[in-house]
């Protein structure tokens, strides 16, 4: 079992999964093929009833990102995606998707030092 956290990120709490080497949250998304543009967040757990704020991490410095304070859940175009290990895959062109507005809020690697631990 991987354990989750509820990590205080500004005035939310976001829900992210704790592995030794990086924590993860759903995924990032651009705007365009090569991750750059809108940032979004996309995942098969986008719901509205989430007790939680929607978020992701983008490695390879563990920035957090956040769903927006006026961000909606709906079809998006996005052209690429950030995988976990930090490498950007396009999708080759743009195409919808559920995902919500997102912005950087918190950088892991500047407040814990890896491997993470939950005790």
């Amino acid at each position: 079992n991987v354990p989750w956290i509820g990590l205080p990120v500004r005035d939310r709490i976001v829900a992210l999964q704790v592995y030794p080497q990086q924590m993860i949250g759903m995924f990032v998304w651009y705007e365009n093929l090569d991750c750059t543009g809108k940032t979004y967040i996309a995942g098969s757990a986008l719901t509205p009833a989430n007790v939680f704020v929607f978020g992701a991490v983008a490695e390879p410095h563990g920035v957090v990102y956040v769903q927006t304070a006026t961000g909606t859940v709906g079809s998006k175009l996005v052209g690429s995606v950030l995988g976990t290990d930090g490498v950007c895959a396009s999708l080759g062109k743009q195409a919808l998707r559920t995902a919500v507005e997102a912005e950087a809020a918190l950088d892991l690697d500047a407040l814990f030092q890896r491997p993470y631990a939950v005790r």
